[in-house]
């Protein structure tokens, strides 16, 4: 398949051959999995034991899944600005 009208809009300096063998790659992946998790205060200790259950149940995993993390790290602001900024 010709890849046509490519276009690298995220500019990741891939060359339109290394993006077709990154979709064969994708669709040939059928056991990858991705966990994403979001607001992980990691300022609360028993937020820290449930994340150490969580990988200790996918540690048997193979291959081992992709964490993806996204913030809030803190259940606090850090700053003590007028918008918490």
């Amino acid at each position: 398949q010709n890849t046509v009208g490519y276009l690298d809009m995220f500019k990741t300096g891939m060359s339109p051959q290394q993006w077709e063998i990154m979709q064969q790659q994708e669709s040939t992946a059928e056991d990858a999995l991705f966990v994403i998790v979001s607001d992980l205060h990691l300022d609360r200790p028993q937020v820290l034991e449930k994340l150490r259950k969580m990988f200790e149940g996918f540690c048997e995993m193979a291959p081992l899944p992709l964490f993806i993390f996204i913030g809030d790290f803190c259940s606090r602001p850090i700053s003590h600005g007028r918008d918490g900024v």
